[in-house]
């Protein structure tokens, strides 16, 4: 569920005073209206706590279409033939007894005119005398839903929960999670396109990365086929100009829509859009390539995790053999340690707030290359040494794949084992 959805409700809309107003919930599919709507109701009932009471009215599995059709069908629990004035009392003096929030469910089609339709009764009431608001949540499919202001998007953009469990490394384990987790990166938290690449890569053997790859070019290339002339062409007019903000440019426009085709998207934790893997797979070698694109290819939430792993297995080998270390030359981390303590512009004092708890010393500032080298050859080494490739690789953006994990597996099976072997 949306967070902002979740502040919104605790907010309490539909208390005496407010205005009626109209929010949209994108839904991954229509299977998952039910849920939701029961989730929401709970939500309300949570966030009111018996203070206003309000009538909580779901659409059920109706399939009234229209605004009046579908607000009696909530009421009434089948649609009514009422004029524009009767439906107005009705709501009216329902309002009156107590607030309500209804949820709408747009079960097919495009649901632009319902929304329309809705804010303009919404202003409709606005103008009237009412002791408490009318909330409407209407919840509908569509990617194109996610570009409006009052939009809530129900629909994850990358699945919950980590890849890597330190309690259960089984590769088995593990590739399922990977899997989820390239499924939802590649299609760019496209729902029903990543259970299209779940389906295909049913057949692929545990590990086959080189297989997994092949599947995701050649997905990548029928989801293009799907695309437009007039989309391809706005999209390579994008890549060309993808250094620039193409909304102060005048392309506003060519934004939205390839945001709706799926061409771009905005992912966890990032601050701007980006292309999608699939469509950078899809046009490789026929458009404009970059850094931005070799970037949309890195699933970053993967990064991360990994990252978190390896900083930690940093960590915990400065900890346990700092002491082992030589510091007898140490001139250029005593003078980074100087500048912080000093608080120099270059430093990274700023960072830090003025009640740190802890106090650093020249050894922190030594890079972790160099701490490996004053501990010589040792049996740890050629393992530092491959931690230090991968961390630095992640840090800078390369690929990051099954190898990735299987590389970072490696590296922690190994130190463990050096670890058992030194006690």
């Amino acid at each position: 569920m949306d967070d902002g959805l979740d502040v919104w409700l605790r907010r309490c809309p539909w208390r005496s005073g407010e205005v009626s107003q109209m929010r949209v919930l994108r839904l991954a599919s229509q299977h998952e209206a039910d849920r939701i709507q029961l989730e929401i109701r709970r939500l309300v009932y949570a966030a009111d706590e018996g203070v206003y009471s309000p009538k909580v009215l779901l659409s059920g599995p109706s399939q009234a279409a229209g605004l009046i059709s579908m607000l009696t069908a909530c009421v009434f629990g089948e649609p009514r033939s009422l004029d524009r004035f009767s439906f107005k009392r009705l709501i009216l003096d329902r309002l009156k007894q107590a607030p309500h929030v209804f949820q709408l469910v747009k079960r097919s089609g495009d649901p632009g005119e319902l929304l329309e339709e809705m804010l303009a009764f919404l202003e409709e009431l606005n103008r009237e005398e009412c002791l408490y608001p009318l909330i409407v949540l209407v919840l509908s499919e569509g990617i194109q839903l996610v570009r409006r202001p009052d939009c809530f998007d129900t629909a994850p953009a990358m699945p919950d929960g980590r890849i890597l469990n330190p309690r259960n490394l089984d590769p088995c384990v593990l590739w399922g999670g990977y899997l989820h987790s390239r499924a939802a990166w590649e299609c760019g938290g496209d729902i029903r396109l990543a259970q299209i690449y779940g389906s295909a890569w049913n057949g692929i053997s545990q590990s086959d990365d080189v297989a997994l790859e092949e599947s995701c070019s050649l997905l990548a290339a029928e989801r293009w086929r799907e695309v437009s002339a007039a989309r391809k062409a706005e999209w390579q007019q994008y890549l060309a100009k993808s250094c620039r903000p193409l909304e102060a440019n005048g392309y506003g426009d060519t934004i939205g829509v390839l945001v709706e085709e799926g061409l771009l998207w905005q992912p966890p934790g990032q601050c701007r859009l980006m292309p999608t893997a699939w469509a950078v797979r899809a046009t490789a070698g026929q458009v404009r390539s970059g850094v931005l694109s070799r970037a949309a290819l890195v699933n970053s939430v993967l990064v991360a995790e990994v990252l978190g792993w390896c900083f930690q297995l940093e960590a915990l080998e400065r900890e346990q053999y700092a002491e082992a270390c030589d510091w007898s030359e140490a001139d250029e981390s005593k003078t980074l340690h100087a500048s912080f303590v000093a608080k120099d512009r270059s430093s990274a004092a700023f960072l830090y707030p003025e009640n740190y708890p802890l106090s650093l010393s020249f050894k922190e500032f030594e890079t972790f290359g160099g701490f490996c080298r004053r501990l010589g050859t040792n049996p740890r080494a050629d393992t530092r040494r491959r931690l230090l490739s991968l961390r630095n690789a992640l840090c800078h953006g390369h690929y990051a794949g099954w190898k990735t994990i299987e590389a970072l597996l490696l590296i922690q099976a190994r130190l463990s084992l050096a670890d058992r072997k030194s006690t």
